[in-house]
């Protein structure tokens, strides 16, 4: 499983642009963690009772990585290491084995080395609530 995660992942990286497509693992890494903000508290919020507010944290930092990756925003990847992060916090603290840290930690060490190398194509600013609104209703 790390072999095949890690061959998608170093192909991607190393893959010239498709047609203007310059971000195509910043785009999984996006729906990736967009699946995961809404199944994450979701799986261990009754699980683990005690960490019931982090797993809603990491959750909602997990979000905001999404929605930033996705808009090609810096803020997503520092929210995404930040999220990387608290999940690792979140694992140990649970008492799960970190053994099964393995394969996350590797994920998000990799993925934040492939947005470092595309950093400059990722803009500062983050898009203002007017803009948000405006483009919502103007699709």
């Amino acid at each position: 499983m790390v072999g095949i995660l890690a061959a998608m992942i170093w192909s991607s990286i190393r893959a010239e642009p498709l047609a203007g497509k310059r971000f195509r693992w910043g785009t999984f890494v996006g729906w990736y963690e967009a699946f995961i903000a809404f199944a994450f508290p979701y799986m261990y919020y009754y699980r683990s009772p005690n960490l019931r507010l982090l797993s809603l944290v990491v959750g909602c930092c997990t979000g905001i990585a999404s929605y930033g990756i996705l808009h090609r925003r810096k803020y997503g990847v520092v929210m995404f290491a930040v999220a990387s992060l608290l999940n690792v916090l979140f694992q140990m603290l649970s008492g799960g084995l970190l053994t099964s840290l393995v394969l996350p930690v590797f994920y998000s060490i990799v993925s934040l080395f492939y947005f470092g190398r595309r950093w400059s194509l990722l803009v500062f600013q983050p898009p203002k609530l007017k803009e948000i609104v405006l483009r919502g209703y103007s699709r």
